[in-house]
């Protein structure tokens, strides 16, 4: 009974032995095929970011090759560009005003 229980029990821990040399041995621990995979998931989800961004900028792109009405958006809100017979409002917030009349009688000395 003795030597059916040692068998039993160095069975048991040669198998237990296997198994963790399978799992954490080797040159790829388990723990590494996880990371690897997480990475994966997290380059993959960059990738979908970039390509989003890609396509939008493409169709950006694309309208401002083949729309005058997009182009004029941007003269106009970029560049501050008016068509002729456009008029023009400039709006100075109160604390600069001051400023600028105080620079203007400065100059005019």
């Amino acid at each position: 009974m003795a030597r059916k229980r040692a068998r039993w029990l160095i069975l048991l821990g040669a198998s237990g032995i296997a198994g963790y040399v399978a799992v954490m041995g080797g040159e790829y621990t388990a723990l590494d095929v996880r990371r690897a995979r997480a990475e994966v998931a997290e380059r993959r989800a960059d990738l979908a970011n970039l390509e989003r961004e890609t396509d939008s900028l493409a169709a950006r792109a694309d309208s401002l090759r083949n729309d005058p009405s997009a182009l004029e958006w941007i003269a106009r809100e970029r560049y501050g560009m008016v068509r002729e017979g456009d008029l023009l409002y400039r709006l100075i917030p109160p604390d600069s005003a001051a400023g600028d009349a105080g620079r203007e009688a400065e100059v005019r000395r």
